[in-house]
C-alpha cells in the first residue's frame, strides 16, 4: 500500500478533513493532496508532521502493512495478522484429548 493511501485511510479513520489534517500538520493542504494521490513524494519532514498529527509513527507509514501494529491495521481497514497455527503435536498437554 503506498504512502499516501495510507495518510488517506487513517484520515478518514480518524475522522479528518484533508483541511483538517494539514492545518493540524501545518502543512499546505494541495500538498496532502498530492501526496494522497501519490503525484508527489513527501519529505521525511513533512512525513513527521502528518504522522504526529495522526497519532502515528512516520515508520507506519513508510513500513510494509504486514509488518504494522493492531492499531494501525485497523484504522487502514486491514484485517489482523494471521499467525501460522500450531501443530497438535506442538502443544503440550492437548494430544490425544489430554
Amino acid at each position: 500500500m503506498r504512502i499516501g493511501e495510507k495518510l488517506r485511510r487513517v484520515r478518514e479513520a480518524r475522522g479528518l478533513s484533508q483541511s483538517a489534517l494539514a492545518r493540524r500538520a501545518k502543512v499546505g493542504r494541495i500538498s496532502l493532496v498530492r501526496i494522497e494521490q501519490g503525484a508527489q513524494e513527501p519529505t521525511v519532514r513533512t512525513l513527521d508532521k502528518l504522522a504526529r498529527a495522526l497519532r502515528i509513527t512516520t515508520g507506519d507509514l513508510i513500513v510494509p502493512t504486514s509488518v504494522l501494529s493492531g492499531e494501525v491495521r485497523r484504522l487502514l481497514g486491514l484485517r489482523p495478522r494471521q499467525w501460522p497455527s500450531r501443530s497438535p503435536i506442538n502443544r503440550v498437554g492437548r494430544r490425544g484429548g489430554a
